[in-house]
């Protein structure tokens, strides 16, 4: 095969950098997000319906690509779909 022929035969690799894992990972390290999601838990457990979304709003703005455990993120979308958040997983 001609090199110019190889040079143009589109490529079966995929290189992954994980520039934008590496960022994600650098906010998932940070200590203040578990305490931040440990706060809004606790006000949510305490009923505290209004205190728990100002907080997630606030989070969300700081924290926009952190990861949240599935259990709380249902309890977020349950607040903010009007309904009470529902009691946490035990």
């Amino acid at each position: 095969m001609p090199a110019q022929l190889e040079k143009a035969q589109p490529s079966n690799r995929i290189e992954v950098t994980g520039s934008r894992l590496r960022r994600a990972d650098a906010r998932a390290a940070d200590p203040q997000v578990q305490q931040w999601l440990d706060l809004i838990t606790e006000l949510l457990d305490r009923h505290l319906d209004d205190d728990a979304r100002d907080s997630w709003v606030q989070f969300r703005r700081a924290y926009p690509d952190a990861w949240v455990p599935a259990t709380l993120q249902a309890r977020i979308d349950a607040l903010n779909a009007g309904a009470p958040a529902p009691p946490p997983a035990r």
